[in-house]
């Protein structure tokens, strides 16, 4: 009961996404974990990804390295090694994506997930593509040859290793976020570290509506 609570929110959120820009999902997992999860727990989600055509794309393929997260994350070194692979498959979906006239800049880039390494790796896809452009400042209307440019840097950090009933709230929170995170003129970082704590959350919420925090 738990779960089919939680995947129903998730399809609110999914549909929601969907309704707003192209998603994609971008996982450092083995193929077919996204499909076989799915399957065995998130039946629902698992149809509308396949009946919206959201593409999966699995970062690690072609890297012979086996992924432990859990062992991994405290390692600096490894975190910039993963980071920079999620970044590499992230800035490739954002060149499909943004290729589709001739001129076509990137603007509003969301990443949402419970690693730093798509939070860190989106930034650095980012700084990437800024740089080859010749974009000097993120979130800011920039001239470059002529050419106007406002890139939004987007990062939103889930709980890691959330319960049920916490990737629940957070997914109803997302929900009730999303519409704030693609009208905001401006590039965000936000932790969700603590789902329980009203101040962050009010934080959050100040954030994502553009507002300063006191």
């Amino acid at each position: 009961k738990r779960l089919e609570l939680c995947a129903s929110h998730a399809v609110e959120l999914l549909k929601q996404a969907d309704r707003f820009g192209k998603v994609v999902l971008l996982t450092l997992a083995r193929a077919p974990w996204v499909s076989e999860s799915c399957k065995n727990f998130y039946a629902s989600v698992g149809r509308l990804i396949t009946q919206l055509k959201v593409p999966i794309i699995y970062a690690q393929e072609g890297i012979q390295v086996d992924y432990n997260k859990q062992n991994m994350s405290s390692d600096e070194e490894i975190e910039r090694f993963w980071s920079s692979v999620k970044g590499k498959a992230i800035e490739r979906e954002c060149n499909k994506f943004y290729s589709q006239y001739e001129g076509q800049s990137w603007k509003n880039v969301i990443s949402i997930g419970d690693s730093d390494f798509e939070r860190l790796g989106t930034q650095n896809a980012m700084e990437n593509y800024m740089r080859e452009t010749g974009i000097d400042s993120d979130g800011k209307l920039v001239d470059v040859n002529g050419h106007l440019y406002k890139v939004r840097t987007k990062t939103f950090k889930m709980l890691d290793e959330p319960t049920v009933e916490e990737l629940t709230v957070e997914v109803d929170m997302l929900k009730a976020w999303l519409p704030l995170m693609v009208k905001l003129d401006s590039s965000f970082d936000v932790n969700l570290n603590n789902a329980d704590d009203p101040e962050v959350l009010k934080s959050i919420d100040n954030t994502l509506r553009g507002q300063q925090s006191h």
